[in-house]
């Protein structure tokens, strides 16, 4: 997914996060807990103390990474780790930046010092503050508890679906692209959700690919809600 972008951040991501975001499972223990996320030329790196998939992580990436993008100038990527961020760029577009010091851990400040290395006009960088995409993602079900967990490890055990631009768990370990969501202030039902999107086109790309694995559903915006018994890692057989 997004190969141009892993090819300019390759260079930069040392603890090998290039490629995360294939669904392809494989045996290995987490290293460190947090995620990752691609928003156009923006790559990030979070680390954090818990291993269990957010929406609002999501949500916060999109956001973030939105915002920073639009400040980068045209052909520039940015790989946003820990403390600093690093420019990368086949034709020159970084300029005379190289890394910035600021980073994953205050992407707020990480957006000011962006806008700073790279002498963004002012107006421009309010246009920037204002982004706040909207997710999608595609439903698969909605029910019982017990039945929406069953189609969770479903979809797992079939290694199906497409995280999206953002994954998030223990790392290297694979990750399941399916989750189970519940508003608890709406009471309603437990929700199956597959991947987090940036547009529709890609959540009905998405969805095309559940469907030739034989599962239905259909296309909606991000609903609110927390998951339940998110797990770090795929279930190996």
């Amino acid at each position: 997914m997004r190969s141009s972008l892993h090819a300019v951040l390759r260079p930069f991501l040392a603890l090998g996060l290039a490629g995360l975001l294939s669904t392809a499972t494989r045996d290995a223990a987490a290293c460190w807990d947090g995620w990752y996320a691609e928003v156009g030329g923006v790559g990030i790196t979070r680390g954090l103390g818990v291993a269990e998939w957010n929406p609002e992580h999501a949500r916060e990436a999109a956001r973030w990474g939105a915002r920073i993008n639009a400040l980068l100038p045209p052909g520039a990527a940015l790989a946003i780790e820990w403390d600093e961020a690093t420019c990368a760029s086949d034709q020159g577009a970084c300029g005379a930046v190289t890394t910035i010091a600021a980073g994953s851990e205050d992407l707020p400040a990480t957006f000011r010092a962006v806008a700073k290395a790279f002498h963004v006009p002012a107006a421009k960088v309010r246009k920037a503050r204002a982004l706040d995409p909207e997710l999608y993602t595609v439903q698969i079900f909605a029910g019982s508890k017990r039945r929406a967990l069953a189609v969770k490890d479903h979809v797992a055990a079939l290694d199906a679906g497409d995280h999206g631009f953002f994954v998030e768990g223990g790392f290297p370990a694979p990750k399941q692209t399916a989750h189970v969501l519940r508003d608890p202030e709406a009471d309603g039902p437990h929700r199956v959700i597959v991947g987090t999107f940036l547009s529709r086109k890609e959540a009905r790309a998405a969805l095309a690919g559940l469907r030739a694995k034989g599962f239905g559903g259909y296309v909606r915006a991000l609903p609110a809600g927390k998951a339940i018994q998110e797990e770090s890692f795929t279930k190996m057989g």
